[in-house]
């Protein structure tokens, strides 16, 4: 059996707390340990390879605060630049390599921002690339193979959009 990892928010303090099961019980030692930072909404967690995690929170001035794992936790760091964004973002991995955010921002606009492990590269740099739309509600995106990705959402008339990448 794999690694079981859960993330919640505290109510009082917005610290995200973390546990997780090793297939024989939980750790560490059946408590949940505080990662600190501020979250305001849901954390949203990615496995790009075993063995490593990385989360993320939209925190403090409304942006995009980010925390890895691999062995040990990194700091918090914020990846959204001066971009404010609304509700949890979606993040999906294609590749060991790769990891896609969507979020919806402040503006209403479809936001995506992504992170190459290899350059150890945020692209944009700064901030989020905007995509076409003006949306109603959150995106959603999912991975059906390597390579390939697809975001949906809702526009400002309610109608189920689909944007879709082939990298291959």
């Amino acid at each position: 059996m794999g690694r079981l990892d859960i993330f919640v928010v505290h109510p009082v303090t917005k610290a995200l707390y973390h546990v997780y099961f090793d297939g024989s019980s939980w750790q560490p030692n059946g408590s949940f340990e505080n990662l600190g930072g501020y979250c305001t909404e849901r954390p949203t967690a990615v496995s790009q390879s075993t063995g490593h995690i990385d989360v993320f929170v939209r925190g403090g001035g409304a942006g995009l605060w980010h925390l890895s794992y691999s062995q040990t936790w990194s700091n918090w760091t914020s990846i959204s630049g001066d971009t404010s964004i609304q509700v949890e973002v979606e993040a999906i991995s294609w590749d060991p390599n790769r990891i896609d955010i969507f979020a919806w921002g402040a503006d209403q606009s479809l936001l995506q921002k992504s992170y190459n492990a290899t350059l150890d590269a945020w692209t944009p740099s700064d901030g989020f690339e905007e995509l076409d739309g003006v949306l109603s509600g959150p995106p959603k995106a999912v991975s059906d193979a390597h390579g390939s990705m697809h975001a949906f959402n809702y526009s400002r008339y309610n109608v189920l959009q689909r944007i879709s990448w082939n990298r291959q």
